[in-house]
């Protein structure tokens, strides 16, 4: 079996939750990409779209070998790196909305454990990948359902990313705008 199988299998339970904390609580609820205090952290999450997104995308696609087994875990390490970002960020972007609520909060220490698990997973299973000529190579035996939805997954990334970085470019540039006569 592939060792993209368990990776994509993990972030494919982990992406609706991610959906929910994105659409409801940064989108919706607080509006995190129009307030000035949020907008560090809203770059997080731009981050994290784009590099969960390019793993689903390289995981879906193909079976990475040699330096892309590589390539794939500095992603993951990356992530990792992005999460500690967002943490530290949030309370001083939350400060003023009265904090990370419970249910927001639940689904990010979900949400970090996930992107562990999921590292430890590629690395484990995709280790005799590594020794491996570099290449990426055709997907291996992934099962039909896990590669639909591993599609889903980026082009889910995608839209998040595209439609919450126009949110904060439209917030940046209304910010630049000059104020209206009166």
């Amino acid at each position: 079996m592939s060792p993209t199988v368990a990776p994509l299998a993990i972030m494919s339970i982990v992406a609706p939750l991610a959906a929910v904390d994105v659409l409801y609580f940064h989108l919706y609820k607080f509006r995190l990409h129009a307030r000035r205090a949020s907008q560090l952290e809203t770059v997080t999450h731009l981050l994290r779209a784009l590099l969960f997104g390019a793993a689903a995308f390289l995981l879906t696609r193909y079976e990475p070998r040699g330096a892309w087994v590589w390539m794939i875990t500095a992603l993951a390490a990356a992530d990792f790196v992005n999460n500690v970002a967002d943490v530290l960020l949030e309370p001083r972007s939350r400060a003023a909305l009265g904090g990370v609520p419970p249910l927001e909060y639940a689904i990010h220490v979900v949400g970090a454990t996930a992107s562990g698990v999921i590292a430890g997973v590629w690395v484990i299973g995709s280790w005799p990948a590594a020794a491996l000529p570099t290449e990426l190579a055709p997907p291996g035996e992934v099962p039909a359902f896990l590669a639909a939805n591993g599609h889903a997954l980026y082009a889910g990334a995608a839209a998040m990313l595209i439609g919450e970085g126009a949110l904060l470019i439209r917030a940046l540039l209304r910010a630049r705008a000059p104020a209206p006569a009166v």
